[in-house]
């Protein structure tokens, strides 16, 4: 998890800052950001079931990780719109399942061991905020031009120790294509992803256009580093100690409270004009992500049946970083080019507490038990 983040963050943290300096509009930067995430959206629900009929994650981890280097290695390398599109499509569906399949292989590894899953999750969050930070420092000195070498040098040690993980049986029962089909049609967990969508579409706007607003203020990537090294590395804490605070409350609540978190930090955001001051507001970002993803998680894994729990932890992953991310890249470049920086975060702010607001329906609609929780065919 540590250098499956920091591939994934030197990426992605950097990469609309980077297509700026190939010269590309913010529509385009939009078109993409949305192709990455249309890319992740049809892998992860085939890696999810090919990884509960196979019984594996060791072998799809490995081989994403292997073709997301080279995808990435060409795609620093082109220059034309179209090259870098194609290529971030390709790169986005290789690092999709890798991203997905290793947090489900550390989830099931979190319940064999009686662990929360935020004390092997809080490892990626620590490996992101040090490559973001250390990739900041570096790129500042050499040029954006040069994301390559970070990015190689953390894709090396990926292969590496994906070579050296074990997989993780859940259940041997087998899996056939009509019960993932039955899953995708479970009212709890499809109302819940829905609830939900509104503050994972503002979290994935902020995550792909929060270089452009600090760069739009003057900052430079040295502190665009340091924006997103305080975020994850407070995100980092938070699911260091999730075992002391995730089991006090119900998942639902803390999604509640995340989403409340996420909405205020957003508005605030909305009136900053200082890069510096805004590095003050970074600390809400890991708090905020680090509650909802670990809740969300937990939550997720209660209702999904076990032989389904890598579908399930992808589907989740999907809404997450797919179907919200696609309406952020191309919903956030329509409005920086049309409006600005500023009104963007405005506007998530807003979907932020709407989607409060569906969680708290739908957490009364579970507590009063009109939701079917268990599985059922």
């Amino acid at each position: 998890m540590f250098f499956t983040q920091s591939a994934g963050m030197t990426t992605g943290s950097f990469i609309a800052v980077y297509l700026v300096f190939r010269g590309l509009s913010a529509a385009e930067i939009g078109l993409v950001l949305a192709a990455g995430k249309v890319a992740m959206l049809i892998a992860n629900p085939v890696s999810g079931y090919m990884s509960d009929r196979l019984k594996t994650i060791k072998r799809l981890v490995l081989t994403g990780a292997i073709f997301m280097t080279a995808f990435g290695a060409l795609m620093f390398s082109s220059q034309s719109f179209e090259a870098i599109l194609l290529l971030y499509f390709l790169f986005s569906f290789s690092l999709g399942p890798v991203v997905a399949l290793g947090e489900s292989l550390a989830q099931k590894t979190a319940n064999d061991m009686k662990l929360s899953f935020g004390s092997f999750r809080m490892w990626g969050s620590l490996g992101a905020a040090i490559a973001v930070l250390g990739s900041g420092l570096l790129l500042s000195l050499i040029s954006i031009h040069w994301i390559i070498l970070p990015f190689l040098f953390f894709c090396v040690f990926l292969i590496g120790t994906a070579l050296k993980i074990e997989d993780v049986v859940v259940s041997t029962k087998p899996v056939k294509f009509s019960d993932t089909l039955l899953l995708l049609k479970n009212r709890s967990l499809f109302l819940f992803l829905a609830s939900s969508l509104f503050v994972t579409i503002a979290h994935r706007a902020n995550d792909d256009y929060i270089a452009l607003f600090i760069t739009e203020m003057g900052g430079n990537e040295s502190l665009i580093g340091w924006a997103w090294f305080i975020g994850i590395f407070t995100e980092f804490l938070v699911f260091s100690w999730s075992y002391k605070w995730y089991r006090q409350y119900h998942p639902l609540t803390f999604t509640v409270i995340a989403a409340v978190l996420y909405g205020v930090r957003y508005l605030v955001m909305s009136f900053v004009y200082d890069p510096y001051i805004l590095l003050l507001l970074q600390p809400l970002h890991g708090i905020t992500f680090g509650i909802l993803y670990t809740a969300a998680f937990d939550y997720v894994t209660r209702i999904v049946p076990k032989e389904l729990q890598s579908t399930g932890h992808v589907l989740l992953s999907m809404s997450f970083f797919g179907i919200s991310g696609i309406i952020a890249a191309l919903g956030g470049g329509f409005v920086i080019e049309h409006f600005s920086t500023h009104t963007l975060f405005e506007w998530i702010g807003y979907l932020s507490l709407f989607s409060a607001l569906l969680l708290v329906g739908y957490s009364v609609l579970v507590r009063r038990g009109s939701l079917e929780l268990a599985w059922s065919k």
